[in-house]
């Protein structure tokens, strides 16, 4: 009975709290504006003369944003200094793709540029434009690592983080008197100038411009190439006045009350809009998986995710089916000239030959694959013993790692016994689980518990 009180202080605060708070900081100051379930400011906006310049310190600089008042219950975070890129994919590949499909494709693009230094990135997309047979997206990055440790952060002051984002791009117009059917407005940010539209024919659309670039001319040369005039057009500046061309309304992120305009706005649409691109913790296991049934099923919805990386990896070898169907063609050609290509056409055979044997390795390794994940899931979800949460499983560099909560301390150790034995012949090692006591009950625990799992089995694929 002594938790009763404990129990009531805890909801007395969540009550008190905002619904919403929504923290836009830049590298030389930060705002946080609290909300209520509807979006509607409920407190004035606070103002703090620091802020972040790197993705890597963001970590340390949010819980200074929550000092002396607890967040919201939905923290949403608007980072000025978040890596953004354009990437273009295949329309015939990505054709028919889910999201969480062309969400990992995505990922690998942007980690194969090398803007990660090391580990994983978490990477969210907007569909911006689909040109020349190619689809061009607007993703937003930042190391796995620091989304993880932002998540954490949050949780521990009782809220949830709902999400991470550029703040450029909102997909409103700023004018919040009607809705015109053909907007426009130029954003001048530290680095960047974003173009963001719209218009009956294309939908929403997104035109970004480098630090590089002739800003004031690009647009000029944008807007001159437009078939159509602008029923309403605005610019929103940052911190610096550019040289853009005139607008009918102007709108400089230093004036309070156009920041709280502005974060309202976008609280309205993160609200209603949840296909937003934001970064945010992934779900790896549905409820049924969360709470371990028996039966498996929920290990069946994991593995169907993990079909839908094999259905890319099937996209992307028809891609090369066809580049080997190209290269066969030049082979004939070179075949009827003279034997001055005869370099080049081995060079060609050597790719073709290679492709033969990939397309007989593919969907035997596809199958192991497969059936390997599957027994994983399957394991993991008879050995869990009651008393055991699992609430997730993260893929780092070094292992799996799956994390939950126990009532006692000694259950994950009888789970990571148990799956060591069931998984070593599918190619797993289970190693020992790091525990932390959250001291949450008057006895002692629950336990926070990590469980690294191992994968040694894929060589033999």
């Amino acid at each position: 009975m002594k938790s009763l009180p404990f129990l009531a202080g805890r909801l007395q605060d969540i009550f008190k709290r905002p619904a919403h708070s929504i923290v836009f900081i830049t590298e030389a100051k930060s705002f946080r504006l609290d909300t209520d379930r509807k979006g509607a400011p409920i407190s004035e906006l606070a103002i703090f003369d620091f802020g972040c310049d790197s993705v890597k310190r963001l970590a340390k600089t949010l819980p200074r944003l929550f000092e002396g008042r607890q967040p919201g219950r939905s923290v949403w975070l608007l980072f000025e200094g978040l890596d953004n890129e354009i990437i273009s994919l295949s329309s015939v590949q990505v054709e028919g793709a889910g999201h969480d499909v062309l969400e990992q494709a995505l990922t690998l693009e942007y980690e194969a540029l090398g803007a990660v230094e090391g580990g994983q990135a978490a990477v969210a997309y907007r569909d911006v434009a689909d040109e020349d047979g190619m689809r061009l997206f607007w993703i937003q990055a930042m190391p796995q690592s620091v989304l993880d440790d932002l998540d954490r952060l949050v949780k521990r002051h009782g809220a949830k983080l709902s999400g991470v984002l550029h703040p450029g791009a909102l997909p409103l117009p700023l004018m919040t008197d009607g809705q015109p059917e053909r907007w426009l407005r130029l954003e001048a940010w530290s680095k960047q100038l974003l173009l963001v539209w719209q218009t009956p024919e294309h939908g929403g659309r997104l035109q970004p411009f480098s630090a590089g670039d002739d800003w004031q001319q690009e647009t000029e040369t944008w807007l001159a190439e437009q078939e159509e005039p602008f029923d309403h057009t605005e610019t929103l500046l940052n911190n610096r006045i550019e040289l853009l061309p005139e607008t009918g309304a102007r709108w400089i992120l230093n004036q309070p009350d156009q920041i709280v305009s502005w974060l309202s706005r976008w609280i309205i649409w993160l609200r209603q809009n949840k296909e937003t691109a934001l970064l945010r913790k992934k779900t790896k296991l549905n409820m049924d998986v969360v709470y371990m049934t028996a039966s498996g099923g929920g290990a069946l919805a994991l593995c169907m995710l993990h079909a839908g990386v094999t259905w890319w990896l099937t996209q992307d070898y028809r891609a090369e089916a066809d580049r080997l169907e190209s290269l066969d063609k030049q082979l004939t050609q070179y075949t009827q000239e003279s034997g001055k290509n005869q370099q080049e056409m081995d060079k060609i055979q050597q790719q073709i030959d290679r492709r033969a044997e990939i397309a007989k390795i593919l969907p035997k390794a596809n199958a192991a694959l497969k059936q390997r994940w599957y027994g994983l899931m399957q394991t993991l979800a008879q050995a869990t013993p009651e008393g055991v949460l699992i609430d997730g499983i993260v893929s780092q560099p070094d292992a799996l790692h799956v994390t939950g909560i126990s009532l006692r301390p000694d259950l994950p150790d009888l789970l990571a016994s148990a799956l060591n034995s069931r998984l070593q012949p599918l190619g797993w090692i289970v190693g020992m689980p790091d525990k932390t006591d959250l001291a949450l009950l008057d006895q002692g625990g629950p336990w926070d518990f990590s469980l690294p799992i191992n994968d040694v089995g894929t060589e033999s694929l």
